[in-house]
């Protein structure tokens, strides 16, 4: 009895460790996907706002635009656009989202005017603030409110704007492009809230530099033509226009791109020129739609040829448009190869450790069933009847562990399991095991198909081990006749598993808490790892009933 407790000690300590090894795989896993998932959205931010910003119309409120995008972008924060004013050389809030009326309220009532009428000439910012504007890179403001205000404002004061507001960390960075200044962006956090995407947020804040930039050159020019014209040419992607087949003009980004030194070396050649052959016919019927229908094709991603035949992964969205008088097609572009190799690289680490996890649980299942045979070896040896099942017992515990991890291993889902599945192959397995005459015993099975994570999948397989094992050796002595049921269905958030019986029963002095039977003093302190609650019914034969509610692993 001492080798089998230490056996199993050992055994529990080997899976402890392995389902630690499964713990840090499973996170790794996440993680790696959720980098994925950040950097999709990321990008696909910045694209859909960069084809927003150059449709937005020519009267539109560019300042309002880029202060909602940014609130969206850091939600639960108060952001304020600032626009500088060459002529007065000052600073005037020109849009705020976010929080706004408690912004307005504050606003009146300590500055006495409204928030958008707060103007600050660049003379009045301190050094450091002056430092932070030139700059251009997002910076937290270390004195807050008070450091945002120029210290106009009592510190005192300016803690107490902080608490009505529930303001936590500020950042500013300067609107800045080719060296001029276009204005400010505030980003006030709330309260216990943290800057996460600061990338994503600086990038899109320089490219609304750009906007302003070409904002301010939109306002003096008259013709459609020459405003694509001055929109795009600073612009950080590449961009074409080209019409009747043919590439009519283009910026140097996009000849960098395509292997050339100036737009020279690609105006004039052939569009389909740059186009893989397995997207030409795709880009065709694109091309034949914006002529048809006009407007905007959505975000695509295809396979250009640079020009010295080299494929490359870009992302594009084409813009139908009138160039010299006639239709043309106005396309803009980024390389993405970095990106999908870095993908690629990503999906080829998730498969070789999914396939690592797989082979994990096919090493646990063999090395349970090698205990389980080693078991079944020894027992041969053994005359004694009492130690021969207690032999036989744990043969059984060991090969209910290994089914689990059998059918992880088969399994799409290197998680959870069909625990209804299980039963079913788990009770089919004891049947045969255990009762001599089978036609005496009927087995009953009402289990549902439930998913469960292999944490809460173990114990309970054991339990399901215990009870079906208890019943088939103890509720019918004698070949006596009778129906054995097991029963598992999940009702609002519990779980219920049921194993009865209508055999002779138990003892009348059992008590389930102080049994001597090591069966179930094992159902007893698993049901309590799973935090569950065990109920014996001893009316008609004997029911256990197990309820619980699966535990809330970390993911």
């Amino acid at each position: 009895m001492i080798d089998e407790e230490n056996s199993i000690k050992d055994l529990d300590r080997e899976m402890e460790k392995l389902r630690n090894i499964n713990l840090e795989l499973e996170a790794t896993i996440r993680a790696d996907k959720v980098t994925i998932n950040n950097l999709v959205k990321s990008r696909s931010f910045l694209s859909q706002t960069a084809l927003e910003l150059v449709e937005l119309p020519h009267k539109a409120d560019i300042y309002e635009f880029l202060a909602i995008k940014l609130n969206n972008l850091v939600p639960n924060s108060i952001t304020t656009i600032s626009a500088y004013d060459e002529h007065s050389q000052s600073f005037r809030v020109r849009a705020v989202a976010g929080f706004r009326e408690t912004m307005e309220k504050i606003s009146k009532k300590f500055l006495g005017q409204s928030a958008l009428d707060v103007t600050t000439p660049l003379s009045d910012l301190n050094k450091e603030s002056k430092r932070i504007l030139l700059t251009g890179e997002l910076t937290k403001m270390e004195e807050g409110v008070y450091q945002v205000l120029n210290g106009k404002v009592p510190k005192k004061i300016c803690k107490i704007i902080e608490r009505m507001a529930g303001i936590g960390d500020i950042y500013a960075i300067g609107l800045i492009w080719n060296g001029k200044i276009y204005g400010i962006a505030n980003i006030s956090l709330k309260k216990g809230n943290e800057l996460e995407n600061r990338e994503t947020v600086e990038t899109f804040l320089k490219m609304a530099s750009v906007v302003l930039q070409r904002k301010k050159a939109e306002e003096q020019i008259i013709e459609s033509e020459e405003i694509y014209r001055k929109l795009l040419r600073e612009s950080f992607d590449a961009w074409v226009i080209h019409g009747d087949g043919n590439i009519l003009a283009a910026n140097n980004t996009a000849a960098r791109i395509m292997g050339g030194k100036s737009s020279q070396d690609i105006i004039g050649k052939s569009v389909l020129e740059f186009v893989h052959p397995d997207y030409r016919e795709t880009v065709q019927k694109r091309t034949i739609w914006l002529y048809k229908e006009g407007g905007t094709v959505p975000l695509f991603e295809e396979k250009f040829l640079k020009l010295d035949g080299t494929p490359i992964d870009v992302e594009v969205v084409g813009t139908s448009l009138k160039y010299k008088g006639k239709t043309a097609v106005q396309v803009v572009f980024h390389d993405i190869t970095h990106r999908k190799n870095a993908e690629e690289k990503i999906k080829k680490s998730l498969e070789e450790k999914e396939m690592l996890l797989k082979e994990i649980h096919h090493r646990v299942k063999n090395n349970l069933m090698v205990i389980s045979s080693l078991l079944n070896l020894q027992s041969r040896y053994i005359k004694d009847k009492a130690a021969l099942d207690v032999f036989r017992e744990s043969q059984n515990r060991a090969k209910s562990m290994a089914l689990i991890h059998e059918k992880l291993y088969r399994s799409s889902d290197l998680k959870n399991i069909d625990f209804g599945e299980y039963i079913r192959t788990l009770s089919a397995d004891l049947y045969h095991t255990y009762l001599l005459d089978p036609s005496s015993v009927k087995l009953n099975l009402n289990v549902k198909d439930i998913m469960l994570d292999i944490n809460t999948a173990i114990p309970l397989g054991l339990i399901v081990n215990e009870l079906l094992t208890n019943s088939m050796k103890h509720a019918f002595p004698e070949c006596l006749s009778g129906t054995i049921t097991v029963e598992f269905n999940k009702k609002a958030e519990n779980f219920i598993l049921k194993v009865s019986d209508d055999g002779i029963g138990l003892p009348d002095d059992f008590d389930i808490n102080s049994t001597e039977t090591l069966g179930l003093q094992l159902v007893n302190s698993l049901t309590g790892q799973i935090d569950g609650q065990i109920e014996v019914d001893r009316t008609h034969g004997t029911k256990f009933k197990v309820t619980f509610k699966e535990e809330k692993f970390a993911k």
